[in-house]
């Protein structure tokens, strides 16, 4: 089986008050950790944070946990984090864990 995680990788981009994250790839066990990284070192910096899930085609309970931590961390520090673009296999998974309910989403 070959390893998908050698194709990730994580665009921050920033404008004003917003920030966006934008990972490619799966998001797994192999490679969650890197955007809990890119969005922890965010900080507070930024009023406003979206995820953006347009090029995430698989993503599995590290995947999830990430962004669920991500949210309560957010939440915490006044950040408004929103995640966006989820579609396929990413939303249904998001859908069936009942984390499309927790995490403030575009709509999926």
């Amino acid at each position: 089986m070959a390893d998908r995680s050698n194709h990730f990788s994580i665009d921050t981009t920033s404008s004003g008050s917003r920030a966006q994250v934008a990972p490619h790839g799966d998001l797994d066990i192999a490679t969650a950790s890197r955007l809990s990284a890119a969005l922890d070192a965010l900080g507070d910096r930024y009023a406003a944070v979206v995820v953006d899930l347009s090029d995430v085609h698989f993503m599995d309970s590290a995947g999830l946990t990430a962004l669920f931590l991500a949210s309560r961390a957010a939440d915490r520090t006044g950040v408004e984090l929103t995640v966006t673009g989820a579609q396929g296999e990413v939303a249904t998974v998001m859908q069936m864990t009942g984390l499309d309910v927790v995490l403030r989403l575009d709509a999926i």
